[in-house]
């Protein structure tokens, strides 16, 4: 038996973009775990990790099947684009965080933290702060690290 108009490639990508098809995934991991099977074994059967598994898991307790939805508000917000970070920089570099209201001497994630809330309404993680001011070339943890 041969499929002659799509590649394996080109199917998986349809099905991926379908979200009721997700969805359905999503719920039938969650079936075999039901049915007694190790978070590593349904891991391993749709190829990713069991702390994804155990996510499904606690969306389908906590928020039923309409948990298991794909949404795209969810998870990690992205870093700023690459303009906003050269402002970030020149921020860091030229202006105290007394010029923002902070009593510091030197700026912290603390201050920063606020900072990118108040200016964009958006809560970064505090590992990706770490990540992105490390990737900055920041010379000394006491100027940053809070």
């Amino acid at each position: 038996m041969k499929i002659e108009h799509f590649t394996a490639e080109e199917l998986r990508l349809l099905l991926s973009e379908d979200q009721d098809f997700r969805r359905a995934i999503r719920l039938f991991a969650c079936y075999h775990i039901a049915a007694g099977k190790q978070p590593q074994e349904v891991a391993s059967f749709y190829g990713t990790s069991p702390a994804v598994i155990a996510g499904w898991v606690r969306q389908l307790n906590d928020e039923g099947i309409e948990g298991l939805a794909a949404d795209s508000q969810k998870g990690t917000i992205p870093m700023p684009g690459e303009d906003r970070q050269l402002s970030l920089m020149e921020i860091i570099g030229y202006r105290q965080p007394a010029d923002y209201g902070f009593h510091k001497r030197y700026w912290t994630l603390s201050c920063l933290t606020k900072l990118l809330l108040h200016e964009s309404q958006a809560a970064y993680r505090f590992a990706q702060l770490c990540r992105f001011f490390r990737n900055t070339g920041a010379k000394s943890k006491a100027r940053w690290l809070s």
